[in-house]
């Protein structure tokens, strides 16, 4: 798909709703690929003054401090776009207990704040694209946690522009394992 092995993949306002909307949650964001794996991310939040980096193989930090994803809970703290889970989001909220629920805008920034150990779960029936997940995905894996699509497999860069399975950012196998129980994602019809 792609013609290199190395390249960089920027996503200039992800969030683009938050930002048109006056709402703070939106990032630049971009990283580097090599042979179809993100090596290097960074996610900056501008008008929360925050800066996520990551580097293969070094681990995450936010505004220059390591960062780490919340010890394995049996309380699940959800993430989305809304005020309340609505939709999909409510459904899920309400079929896994969530014991709570954070807002923010863009995917990239919902994925660091799994990443920094404020929330454990973030999981969307949506379409995305290699720039929504590439540095986030990075920044997650170097603070311990997963991104899978809906059939439990890891995201794969240099197939295809689109990923329509599904997405679930996580902070632990043992999350993973209960939300793919409880909801049974494999047979999701979106």
């Amino acid at each position: 798909f792609y013609k290199s092995d190395i390249y960089w993949i920027i996503d200039p306002i992800d969030g683009t709703a938050s930002y048109c909307n006056g709402f703070s949650g939106y990032v630049i964001q971009l990283a580097l690929i090599e042979k179809g794996k993100p090596i290097n991310s960074f996610i900056y939040c501008p008008e929360l003054k925050r800066m996520y980096t990551a580097s293969k193989g070094k681990g995450s930090k936010l505004n220059g401090k390591k960062i780490s994803v919340l010890d394995n809970s049996e309380n699940i703290i959800m993430v989305d776009n809304y005020p309340n889970p609505k939709g999909f989001s409510e459904w899920v909220f309400k079929e896994l207990n969530c014991s709570s629920y954070i807002e923010s805008g863009s995917i990239g920034l919902k994925i660091c704040l799994i990443a920094s150990g404020e929330a454990n779960l973030f999981i969307k029936n949506v379409v995305v694209k290699d720039w929504d997940l590439a540095p986030g995905d990075l920044l997650l894996s170097e603070s311990g946690g997963y991104l899978f699509d809906f059939k439990g497999k890891p995201i794969e860069y240099n197939t295809t522009l689109i990923k329509d399975e599904g997405i679930i950012a996580t902070n632990s196998i043992k999350t993973y394992k209960l939300v793919e129980h409880r909801l049974n994602l494999k047979d999701y019809d979106k």
